[in-house]
């Protein structure tokens, strides 16, 4: 079985735009070697420190043993806001939280960034990995 990802540019439907309008498509883009999925349960709300507001930082690690640093892209879903998946990285959409997401060649690290006054019950991530060009 072949799983495809698009993305297509800002005003254009992925289900019906050229190949000229995507961002990834379907020629000469990254294959999906694997999908993971992880999560993070109560990370605690910001935290002032008699000055100024901090966001709290709450992560996770997953191990693999793909023997290299892997591409990969992680979304999120909060529980503070069900149905809405966010990409790592991504602090415009959701400003009082945030995932952050890194890999080296024995983990991936997904760490939730709390601005929210309270604990962030779950976070729910998936994320793709992508083949290295040599598989």
């Amino acid at each position: 079985m072949a799983l495809n990802v698009k993305l297509s540019q800002a005003g254009h439907d992925v289900k019906t735009a050229e190949e000229k309008d995507l961002i990834l498509g379907q020629w000469n883009t990254f294959k999906i070697k694997d999908i993971g999925f992880a999560s993070i349960e109560g990370a605690p709300g910001r935290y002032f420190d008699g000055d100024f507001w901090y966001p709290t930082y709450t992560s996770t690690t997953v191990t693999h043993n793909y023997g290299y640093i892997p591409v990969f892209l992680a979304f999120a879903e909060f529980s503070t806001h069900p149905g809405k998946w966010v990409m790592n990285e991504n602090e415009i959409v959701l400003p009082v939280i945030a995932l952050l997401a890194s890999s080296t060649t024995t983990q991936f690290t997904f760490t939730v960034k709390n601005w929210m006054s309270g604990t962030l019950s779950l976070a729910r991530i998936i994320y793709y990995i992508f083949a290295d060009k040599n598989e």
